[in-house]
């Protein structure tokens, strides 16, 4: 069986350990003799980034990676688009070179968009993996959870690393657990302690608010105060956060037993969950948290907050858990640890882990996967399994359908329009709705034929622009043909004026819920502010002035490009999506 990993994220130049456990589970998927490549594509946060195709075969995988800059920085949407025109290319190559693989594993949905296309366009079966914590973050109408519905009504198979992913994502489509893997052969006791009189705790990770250093060290502090014992607190990790962190350990007083160590080598990983006495998650929230599980595969216990996925990991018998952002609980699991860490069982700490957790048996698991969702291959739910031919033909009879009752004015067919291509037949997702339908408005036109043929473009291509486009001109072309031959009858005719009246009040009504349907989806998460007073600007000037349409238009493009411009220049956007 072949399978082609596609991950959000992957080691690189620069970030050598991103995503280190992606590349751990395509090598355990190789050593099952599953033929493994990896597909990533990352485009750079900046103008000025090491370009082009590399390929290389890393410990029996194949892995494929394509680079290039950001040709549209400050705008999330833009690198969405070029990251689908990589991947594209980099599956040509892949399928030229190594073959049309059995099934795609997409992990995590933060790249979802990007797999889909592919998926789509080649009628390739998927396996979806979620890793991120934003599913237990993001508002269930945000932009990131329609992305992740779309990519589970796609897959086949979904899964996620643990319960609290679980209960999100089950609503929307049956889900496993399969959590990341632990090498019992990379971490295991050993001896490399070099000071047995010091209680050393420790801490690994990237150095951002979510980890909850800030409380930690707090925490350590408080402790610090209540024992006389020499106690050190050592924490592993990279970051942006690493300064405001060094000024509260030094606010603290505490720089002689408080230490950031900078980044570990991840060779050098199991030395430094060896050589302390106790391993502590502090984060504000987590899917699983690999380096809990890597600390007890070599026999310490732990402490962590109950921040999401270490629920499934920490026991009694191989820990505490605290809640999150208490700063005293902490210090009284790090005194209660102190007083009885070796009561705990190391021996039986890592069996307990790797019984769960062991690299040979998640293997198991993301093979059974992988061979479930080859083998089924169901159809997604806009029906792309089909040929394009049913693809183009759908798009024409849809449209033309409805063509043939918008009654009163373009804008009648928008509720129409993005019910069809949004909720039918998940064709285009709300926020490319809500864009498609800017840009008709924007062109010269009408705007229902505008609107069809752009939004038949983005679902089908050339061919989908036209058919749709034949589509929205066909019913009025026929039935005003029809009407012109006895236009007199129908000018005077009292019951046609009737029905058009009440045909009209109708129309009101679907253009008042289109506007608040796409109003919502248009103020987004992180935007509201700014969207909101645009749209206020734009209603009262419209209220007590006559401008011209096209300064609204204009106005709303240079709304928009400074907007844009203010959040590249603060860097606003997640740094989680490359």
């Amino acid at each position: 069986m072949k399978v082609l990993m596609i991950p959000s994220w992957y080691p690189k130049p620069g970030a050598p350990l991103l995503g280190t456990f992606y590349k751990e589970q395509a090598e355990a998927l190789a050593a099952k003799g599953i033929e493994v490549a990896v597909a990533h594509v990352s485009v750079g946060s900046g103008m000025v980034h090491l370009s082009g195709i590399r390929r290389k075969v890393i410990n029996g995988v194949l892995t494929y990676t394509y680079t290039q800059p950001n040709f549209t920085p400050g705008w999330e949407k833009g690198r969405r688009i070029q990251r689908i025109r990589m991947l594209e290319a980099l599956y040509r190559r892949i399928e030229k070179e190594w073959g049309r693989p059995d099934v795609v594993n997409l992990r995590s949905s933060l790249q979802g968009y990007e797999a889909l296309a592919l998926c789509r366009k080649h009628g390739l079966p998927m396996f979806f993996m979620e890793h991120s914590s934003y599913v237990l973050t993001e508002k269930p109408d945000s932009p990131a959870l329609e992305r992740l519905r779309a990519v589970m009504g796609y897959a086949s198979v979904n899964a996620c690393v643990s319960s609290a992913l679980q209960e999100v994502m089950n609503p929307i489509a049956e889900t496993r657990i399969i959590p990341d893997p632990v090498d019992g052969e990379v971490f295991y006791p050993k001896e490399v302690r070099t000071d047995p009189d010091v209680f050393v705790f420790r801490a690994m990770g990237q150095l951002r608010p979510i980890k909850g250093y800030d409380t930690l060290i707090e925490a350590f502090a408080l402790f610090k105060k209540n024992t006389d014992r020499p106690v050190r607190l050592e924490i592993a990790g990279t970051g942006g956060f690493r300064k405001q962190l060094q000024s509260k350990i030094d606010s603290l007083e505490i720089g002689d037993c408080c230490t950031l160590v900078g980044a570990i080598p991840r060779g050098e990983a199991p030395d430094f969950m060896n050589g302390c006495d106790c391993f502590v998650c502090s984060s504000r929230m987590e899917t699983l948290s690999c380096v809990l599980n890597e600390a007890a595969a070599c026999g310490k216990p732990v402490i962590s907050t109950s921040c999401g996925g270490p629920l499934d990991i920490v026991t009694d018998e191989t820990g505490l858990l605290v809640p999150v952002d208490d700063a005293k609980a902490m210090a009284s699991a790090m005194r209660t640890m102190l007083e009885t860490a070796r009561n705990y069982d190391g021996q039986k700490i890592r069996e307990l882990t790797l019984e769960r957790f062991g690299r040979d048996m998640v293997a198991d698991l993301l093979v059974n996967a992988c061979r479930d969702a080859a083998q089924t291959q169901s159809p997604p739910p806009q029906s792309m399994g089909k040929t394009k031919k049913g693809l183009i033909s759908n798009l024409f009879f849809e449209t033309l359908k409805i063509g043939a009752v918008t009654i009163g004015g373009g804008f009648a067919m928008i509720p129409l329009l993005a019910d069809c291509y949004s909720s039918k037949h998940n064709w285009l997702t709300k926020d490319e709705m809500t864009d498609v339908l800017a840009v008709a408005q924007s062109l010269p036109g009408p705007i229902a034929l505008n609107a069809s043929v752009i939004s038949g473009y983005r679902a089908g291509g050339v061919a989908g622009g036209i058919a749709a486009g034949l589509g929205m001109v066909l019913p009025p072309l026929i039935i005003m043909s029809l009407i012109a031959t006895g236009y007199t009858w129908f000018r005077t005719n009292p019951y046609v004026a009737a029905a058009f009246h009440g045909i009209q009040a109708c129309v009101c009504g679907l253009l008042a819920w289109a506007t608040v349907t796409l109003g919502k989806n248009a103020i987004k998460k992180g935007r509201g502010i700014w969207t909101t007073a645009v749209f206020g600007a734009a209603l009262v000037l419209s209220l007590l002035t006559r401008l011209h349409a096209l300064f609204f238009i204009g106005g709303g493009l240079l709304a928009g490009f400074i907007f844009q411009a203010l959040l590249a220049s603060e860097k606003h956007y997640d740094k989680r999506v490359d």
